[in-house]
C-alpha cells in the first residue's frame, strides 16, 4: 500500500463517518417537536446539508484521481506509434 493510498483511506474513512453524521442530524432536526421554527434549528440543518455535500466528495474523490504512470510505460507507448 502506497503512501498516496494511505491518505486516500483516511480520505473515504473520515467522509464517510463525516457523512453518516450529518445525514443523521438532517434527518432528525426537522422530526423532532419543534422542527425548523428556530433560527439556531435552521443554521444547523443547513450546515448538515452542505456538510452532506462536501463529506460526498471526500468519498467520491479519490475514484476520480489520475492513475500514475510510470515513465517507462510512457517512452514503450511512445515508441511502438513509430
Amino acid at each position: 500500500m502506497t503512501p498516496t493510498d494511505e491518505i486516500n483511506s483516511i480520505f473515504i474513512a473520515s467522509g464517510t463517518l463525516s457523512f453518516c453524521s450529518s445525514f443523521l442530524m438532517a434527518v432528525t432536526i426537522p422530526r423532532s417537536n419543534g422542527g425548523l421554527s428556530t433560527p439556531y434549528r435552521r443554521v444547523i440543518f443547513g450546515l448538515s446539508i452542505s456538510d452532506i455535500i462536501q463529506s460526498s466528495a471526500h468519498i467520491i474523490g479519490p475514484f476520480f484521481l489520475p492513475i500514475p504512470r510510470s515513465t517507462s510505460d510512457e517512452y514503450s507507448i511512445r515508441s511502438s506509434w513509430a
